[in-house]
């Protein structure tokens, strides 16, 4: 992926917040309490992200629409949305659906993202407990294992708890990381200042140790967590 994350009817958002802050400001223009019709170009708006990115995309869109409103859900006004088809008929949607459905996928590749911009730090230590050697001792189950046996794994702090950490230094969410297409698939952090912020700081602070994959798998270790 490239900057530009979001794309709603030809505006671009860079960040997954950019693109809430956008709903929110739209909604918000309404006031509160307000109950009926959006105009013509909220309309066009949340109908263009529905059609990109809401889970249920198809059904939603199954019958011309032609108009959205707000509407009072059990007495509440809460940013309550629904669809309004061209035959009377309405059907309720969520615009947090939206993003979260698109966040979802976004923050996985960030996540893979980030493991990837330290690949090499992980290859350096496989290559150092190695290091004239066919076979080393798992520190975890004290097995005599080979290359294709073993993981390298975080020791306390765990990656997501380095990745936090990093997070909270730099002032910014998941979802702000600027990330970009893999040529060989996947996605990769885009180059700048972040991703040397990112290198360095997983540097200092990440206790990488080679282990058995076995025991690294069946300790319930996910890639992320870990």
């Amino acid at each position: 992926m490239d900057e530009e994350m979001y794309i709603v009817l030809g505006n671009t958002y860079n960040s997954f917040a950019a693109l809430k802050r956008e709903c929110r400001r739209r909604l918000a223009a309404y006031g509160q309490g307000y109950i009926g019709p959006l105009n013509e170009d909220d309309v066009a708006w949340f109908v263009d992200l529905i059609k990109q990115m809401h889970p249920a995309a198809p059904e939603k869109l199954c019958k011309p629409v032609a108009g959205v409103e707000f509407y009072s859900r059990y007495g509440v006004s809460n940013n309550n949305l629904r669809l309004v088809y061209g035959d009377g008929s309405k059907c309720d949607f969520s615009w947090n659906a939206c993003c979260r459905s698109k966040q979802s996928s976004d923050l996985s590749s960030i996540k893979n993202a980030l493991r990837t911009a330290i690949n090499d730090q992980v290859g350096a230590v496989l290559a150092k407990a190695f290091l004239g050697k066919d076979l080393i001792v798992c520190p975890m189950t004290f097995e005599v294992l080979g290359r294709d046996a073993v993981h390298v794994d975080h020791a306390p702090p765990a990656f997501a708890d380095i990745v936090a950490m990093w997070l909270r230094r730099e002032r910014i969410e998941l979802c702000d990381v600027p990330i970009e297409k893999d040529p060989h698939g996947g996605a990769l952090m885009k180059p700048g200042r972040l991703l040397e912020s990112w290198w360095k700081f997983h540097r200092q602070h990440a206790n990488l140790r080679v282990v058995s994959a076995k025991w690294n798998m069946q300790a319930g270790k996910h890639e992320w967590t870990h």
